[in-house]
């Protein structure tokens, strides 16, 4: 590491709750999928729960970016909205994105735009933390709205993008609901995904 960069060199970036899915391990607070049931279940909903996309970030470009070397985006499914392209639109702008390596943690049900590809090929690394606890009808419990057969999809358009700069990850939640199906899991990524 560089110890004399005196600007800020990592973000991590939650683009808020807005997300398609209403995962078992998840609850209204991260995925606005879940606030109806929540509200039918006598739960109060927070205002700041409710996404609104006028209401995003508001970042101060007066600040110092010129060492930034990590950006993490969360949300929700942070690739449904545009938070992650504008963002990264304006590190390109300032010959910043070249430097960075770009993060995501995303339920791959969402492939990314065009623009979010081109710009991806501008950065220094992508690495994509894929949300996956299982497969098949197991899948689909759990991240209820997901499709599996979408989900391997996507994966593989992932997996089969034309660029060099990318890594993939899996963050496996594991709980009672798979514990003793892992295995299957693990096999499947590494049939499917070497």
């Amino acid at each position: 590491a560089d110890w004399k960069k005196s600007g800020i060199r990592g973000l991590d970036i939650d683009i808020g709750n807005l997300c398609n899915l209403k995962c078992v391990i998840c609850s209204a607070y991260s995925s606005t999928s879940w606030i109806d049931d929540y509200q039918k279940l006598g739960g109060k909903v927070l205002d700041s729960w409710k996404y609104n996309k006028k209401e995003q970030y508001n970042i101060d470009w007066l600040a110092d970016f010129k060492d930034l070397e990590i950006v993490h985006f969360t949300g929700g499914e942070p690739l449904l909205g545009n938070t992650h392209v504008d963002f990264l639109n304006k590190l390109n702008d300032r010959d910043i994105l070249k430097n960075c390596r770009i993060t995501y943690n995303t339920n791959a049900t969402q492939l990314p735009s065009k623009e979010a590809i081109e710009l991806w090929q501008q950065a220094k690394v992508i690495e994509l933390y894929f949300s996956i606890d299982d497969i098949k009808n197991r899948f689909e419990y759990q991240r209820t709205g997901a499709q599996w057969s979408e989900v391997q999809k996507n994966l593989n358009d992932f997996y089969n993008m034309d660029t060099t700069n990318h890594l993939f990850h899996f963050n496996i939640t594991w709980s009672y609901l798979n514990l003793y199906y892992l295995p299957d899991l693990i096999d499947w990524i590494k049939d499917k995904l070497p």
